[in-house]
């Protein structure tokens, strides 16, 4: 997925496997959103791509970081929505041709990225937010990222509710129940105690290997989510 700015600076999301698809596209810029445990494994760098940035955390929102199975996982920070901006103006600034932005799946942490990356740009975040869902209309924009960049931008909440909107119109038209709608049912029943105890037990399980595991959940939660409004939408 292509969109180009007013500035036509071109921007591509994808997802890990995809970069191969870009090789020889004309990127200064390349933006990583990868899970820690993988790092760069499999991933393509454009031939033209001067400037590299990576950034390793988990594709988790509000909801999710009050589970216990993902205690051990490392959520998007304030610092890493910081990082997103600076790549974008950087790219602003140094006049490149454009920017590949990937995550592992290419439906929520890129899709989060790109649009705090058009703010950066100088874009309005409504008009941000449309672009991209418009072109990436399966995109599932991770909405602790949008509400970290709002606060820095004292959007007033504007691009998390946005984020929400989207979330229940996309669900609505595949028909699909929204799986973190569950999860926080779930955890708003549980007292504080029962949580932890969750956690304790859930580490023993998996012997140390929560990030992974949660990791693993999380991409395939993800896919088949993808999967499915592809299919609805043959």
């Amino acid at each position: 997925m292509v969109v180009m700015t007013p500035d036509t600076i071109a921007l591509a999301i994808c997802s890990r496997e995809d970069t191969k698809n870009y090789t020889d596209a004309l990127f200064s810029h390349m933006l990583s959103l990868v899970d820690p445990e993988r790092g760069l494994e499999g991933i393509v760098v454009p031939s033209e791509t001067r400037y590299a940035t990576t950034l390793l955390f988990h594709d988790l929102d509000d909801i999710e970081v009050r589970a216990p199975k993902y205690f051990d996982c490392i959520p998007p920070s304030e610092e890493h929505v910081v990082e997103i901006w600076n790549t974008f103006s950087h790219l602003r600034e140094c006049d490149g041709p454009g920017i590949l932005v990937h995550c592992e799946a290419g439906i929520s942490r890129s899709v989060a990225a790109a649009i705090i990356g058009l703010c950066a740009m100088g874009f309005k975040p409504e008009d941000a937010f449309r672009r991209v869902t418009f072109i990436n209309e399966i995109g599932l924009p991770n909405r602790r990222m949008l509400r970290l960049a709002g606060e820095m931008m004292d959007d007033n909440g504007r691009l998390l509710r946005m984020a929400e909107k989207h979330r229940k119109f996309l669900f609505q038209k595949y028909s699909q129940f929204d799986p973190t709608e569950f999860l926080r049912a779930e955890l708003d029943r549980k007292p504080f105690w029962r949580k932890w105890l969750d956690y304790a037990r859930l580490l023993l399980t998996t012997r140390g290997n929560m990030a992974s595991y949660g990791s693993d959940q999380k991409m395939w939660s993800r896919l088949q989510i993808k999967e499915g409004m592809q299919e609805q939408d043959a």
